[in-house]
């Protein structure tokens, strides 16, 4: 059981993986092109760049949250797998 959700976990990432491979080569950019480019607070005005700020952390906070899900989520279902039963007469 918990094999097979570290497969899928695998696959998962490994399609991800891909389509952000697509989607950088898409654009003609690299993803540490556009991680420099987002770093910069020279390219942006002062507003503009609280507002990116304060979207990274909002972010960066549902992409936790949504991790610890997942992991209470995979947790659970290796402790409860279903399927198996003990029965007793």
């Amino acid at each position: 059981m918990e094999e097979d959700i570290v497969s899928k976990n695998k696959e998962k990432e490994a399609e991800m993986a891909e389509q952000n491979r697509q989607l950088f080569q898409s654009l003609g950019i690299s993803p540490e092109d556009l991680s420099r480019f987002l770093n910069d607070p020279k390219r942006f005005s002062p507003e503009t760049w609280e507002f990116l700020q304060k979207k990274r952390e909002e972010l960066e906070k549902q992409i936790d949250a949504k991790i610890q899900g997942m992991n209470q989520s995979t947790k659970k279902q290796a402790q409860n797998p279903k399927g198996h039963w003990l029965f007793v007469k």
